[in-house]
């Protein structure tokens, strides 16, 4: 992007890509000081100091409109000046805020270039952001299943010693029940028969400590009955 002005600082013309990012396209014929504000040393800088400092990189933006911070080098010219303009870190903001395109760049300015790397990493970071989330939802999956009971979905003895192990770290008191359901179930009714009612006897035993305690099947007919904060 440029701008031409005079040698008086008078803007006499604007690149079309310029001109979007001002709140007033009509640009020419104001003096190029009550368009732009420069920042950091050089706020307070008059035209002919601007003029006398060509060729040194100035950073801008305008004083109305977009808030975008412009990096620029003045070219003199017989008649005045050019003031080349480039859009720095700011050129993906320009284009989400303007909606510019390739059209909006020379054929040879890398700008086009830096967006598509911009867009390719954007890509690749949602991929990999995606690809995390899926990891991280099958290890939970995996954990979980380690830790259930895949006859009676109970917490089985891999997660009774981890609850146990958090209750004794933090000083929490508890309280432990062990049962014993059947010994002859399956030998006199077949293990199916003996399956029906360890899953039937899960279920009474949730309802009945749901918010009280937790019930774990650590193995054959043996459950455990944890309830926390109980002394006595």
């Amino acid at each position: 992007m440029h701008l031409q002005m005079d040698a008086f600082g008078v803007v006499v013309h604007v690149v079309p890509t310029l001109a979007k990012l001002h709140s007033d396209s009509r640009l020419n014929c104001r003096p190029f000081l009550t368009v732009f504000d420069f920042l950091g040393a050089a706020a307070d800088m008059s035209v002919e100091q601007l003029f006398a400092g060509a060729g040194a990189k100035r950073r801008l933006r305008f004083r109305e409109g977009s808030g975008l911070t412009l990096k620029g080098v003045l070219v003199p010219t017989a008649s005045g000046a050019f003031l080349n303009l480039s859009f720095g870190i700011s050129i993906l903001a320009a284009v989400r805020e303007f909606g510019l395109t390739s059209t909006d760049f020379a054929v040879t300015d890398l700008a086009m270039e830096m967006l598509y790397l911009i867009e390719a990493k954007t890509i690749a970071m949602e991929a990999s952001c995606k690809l995390n989330a899926r990891l991280q939802q099958a290890t939970l999956a995996v954990q979980e299943q380690a830790s259930t009971d895949a006859l009676t979905s109970l917490k089985n003895r891999r997660a009774m010693d981890q609850i146990i192990a958090g209750f004794l770290s933090s000083g929490q008191a508890f309280a432990l029940m062990q049962l014993d359901l059947f010994k002859s179930v399956n030998d006199t009714f077949g293990h199916a028969a003996g399956d029906h009612v360890l899953q039937q006897a899960a279920q009474i035993m949730l309802a009945h400590t749901r918010a009280h305690g937790a019930v774990l099947r650590i193995g054959g007919d043996e459950f455990i009955l944890l309830f926390p904060d109980v002394i006595d």
